[in-house]
């Protein structure tokens, strides 16, 4: 499973996301106990797109 490093590179995932997907909110995006592998769930159905797709979205991000 893809890892994210830290806690600063998943809050600028999700701002990066945020900016290239619009209809990702911020309510969306905010979630205190979150890790890696709940967000990846949730924009592959937010997104509709495959685990592999969102993986290298946050690759491109990075």
């Amino acid at each position: 499973m893809y890892q994210i490093n830290n806690k600063e590179s998943l809050r600028t995932i999700k701002e990066k996301i945020h900016q290239t997907y619009p209809l990702i909110t911020d309510d969306h995006l905010n979630s205190s106990n979150e890790n890696e592998f709940h967000l990846v769930t949730r924009f592959r159905k937010m997104l509709s797109k495959t685990q592999t797709e969102i993986l290298s979205i946050i690759e491109k991000i990075k």
